[in-house]
């Protein structure tokens, strides 16, 4: 509690030195609130260091000596595969080698200027280039060299060098949708030879074997759509994604797991916690430059209205009353940010049917219940040898933090083992693979479901002081035999569940890798709107912020 007062004071006494003007609507004569006299990159500035500097885990200072590290974070996450900077560009960006802590505390944020002056022209300029290579056959059969690995390669020092760096990933690229190409096409002749002749010879004539320069040319058909898109998508990035490479490059110096969300990343981290979101229940996908949809929620609006289908291409969306906006070749993220909305609102989509029918359907929107990130359980029975066997899946530590009432992996593995044990099963298999943690509090009530009391795991932040978090229920919900699985993608929650049962006896652990993911740390979440003063309202919401905050032990 003391370090968010020192948080919140640090913040409050920052907000009361900025001013924010009031102004007469000229229609209504009443006063409103204009836009302040400070910035948003301000505020969020200065709400980020206060929270890493107070609230993680190592408690370092945002200084000059930690801006020299962001530097180097933030030019990787602009150019990780050294592709469009050169040794010119980056010289330039090394002027602000100390001035990253300045930067996020006034806001004025000149790298993520400058580094969009620079690849203004930069991409353009590649994606010319590219365009105009894709145009002429490569010759697949001359041995070239390239490093593909960023980590081993520089920036080069001029722009033929960088062009021939593309012209060589470009070639490889093309390459390797030749060979896919040519797999295909040797495959689909093996399972003729499987056919009898008469069908043999009529697919003949339907699908002609391509030559080597038909699949060149189709190969480089394929890239050339493939990059088209690319380069799109890095002319029209938008400013947040570019705000989020310097924040992000703030907060990985403290470690890999402290992570800024922007706002859109916050909802989704909030539906991936919850399993839930308000919406109208389709999974899409991007396909060219149409938004597709892949498959419909069971129980969802879309799925109770019968009328939005799998494959149908959605071409524009309208909200109740307003005016139909087109999202073909928008992103995904934007597209599902117009289709997304409260329960209870009207989206209106404008959809072209696989029969080439234009339809406009509304959809009352709905809660979205994702059932398969949620814990299932199933009997495996073996009949000759008389034994049945629990199986449970737990996809991840989920835990709806905004619904008390909500859903929570703990719960509904006690309710999976209940189920079970009406069933008589002799043991139960209880599946972590692939799961990367969650909720640290189920963690613990999971673990204890198992045991009849003791700790589960230990905390220490950072005064070192030991946490211990126990089950104290006395209660065993199974006792029979206990298998955990694990694989190198069990982290966090996960790790926690399996060592307590490893420690405690209670469990043998089988493992599908070496090893578990080894994560060790604990992570708190912060809503940061709750750290704007009343003025900084205006410009929220500002996201969340992920720290460590503390280590576990077993």
């Amino acid at each position: 509690m003391r370090v968010l007062l020192l948080l919140i004071f640090s913040f409050c006494a920052f907000s009361q030195g900025l001013s924010t003007k009031e102004e007469k609507d000229p229609i209504l004569g009443s006063l409103i609130s204009a836009k302040p006299d400070f910035s948003k990159e301000q505020v969020l500035g200065s709400i980020l260091k206060g929270a890493l500097e107070n609230m993680h885990l190592t408690k370092k200072k945002v200084n000059n000596s930690f801006s020299k590290k962001s530097l180097k974070l933030y030019i990787e996450r602009v150019d990780y595969g050294k592709q469009f900077l050169l040794k010119e560009d980056i010289k330039e960006l090394k002027k602000f080698n100390e001035q990253m802590d300045d930067e996020l505390s006034n806001g004025k944020l000149l790298i993520v200027d400058k580094t969009k002056e620079i690849l203004k022209k930069r991409i353009p300029m590649i994606q010319q280039y590219v365009l105009r290579v894709l145009k002429k056959p490569f010759n697949l059969k001359k041995g070239e060299s390239l490093e593909t690995d960023p980590k081993k390669r520089d920036f080069v020092s001029s722009k033929s060098a960088l062009k021939e760096r593309w012209r060589k990933m470009v070639k490889l690229d093309t390459l390797s949708q030749y060979l896919e190409l040519k797999d295909e096409q040797e495959s689909e002749e093996k399972d003729d030879t499987k056919k009898d002749k008469k069908k043999k010879k009529k697919k003949a004539k339907k699908a002609k074997k391509l030559t080597h320069k038909q699949l060149e040319e189709k190969a480089r058909e394929k890239v050339l759509k493939r990059y088209t898109k690319v380069f799109k998508r890095l002319i029209d990035e938008k400013r947040n994604s570019r705000l989020d490479k310097f924040y992000n490059a703030i907060a990985k110096v403290y470690d890999p797991h402290t992570q800024y969300l922007i706002p859109d990343d916050k909802e989704d981290f909030d539906i991936e916690m919850s399993g839930k979101l308000e919406g109208i229940g389709a999974s899409l996908r991007e396909e060219g430059s149409y938004i597709k949809v892949e498959k419909i929620i069971p129980g969802s609006a879309s799925w109770k209205g019968k009328e939005l289908a799998a494959e149908d291409v959605i071409l524009a969306v309208a909200q109740a009353k307003g005016e139909k906006v087109s999202i073909v070749d928008m992103s995904i993220r934007d597209a599902v940010k117009l289709i997304r909305g409260p329960k209870g609102t009207v989206v209106k989509l404008t959809v072209k049917k696989p029969d080439g029918q234009i339809k406009v359907i509304s959809i009352v929107r709905d809660e979205v219940v994702i059932e398969e990130s949620y814990v299932k359980h199933s009997v495996i029975e073996n009949k000759k040898l008389g034994v049945k066997i629990g199986y449970i899946n737990v996809p991840k530590f989920y835990r709806d933090f905004n619904d008390s009432n909500g859903r929570n992996c703990s719960d509904d593995v006690k309710k999976s083992i209940i189920e079970l044990k009406k069933d008589k099963v002799t043991g139960i298999i209880l599946d972590l693979r692939n799961n990367g943690g969650g909720a640290l509090t189920d963690a613990k009530l999971m673990g204890g479901l198992f045991i009849k009391k003791g700790p589960i795991v230990q905390v220490k932040d950072s005064t070192n002081r030991a946490d211990i978090l126990a089950d104290t229920d006395g209660k065993v919900y199974f006792k029979g035999p206990l298998i955990v699985l694990v694989n190198r993608f069990s982290a966090s929650a996960s790790e926690i569940v399996a060592a307590a049962m490893q420690d405690y006896g209670r469990a043998v652990i089988v493992g599908t890798s070496k090893q578990t993911h080894g994560k060790g740390t604990v992570q708190a979440v912060v809503n940061l709107d709750g750290y704007a003063s009343p003025g900084a309202k205006f410009y929220a919401p500002y996201g969340a912020l992920k720290l460590t905050i503390q280590m576990f032990y077993r």
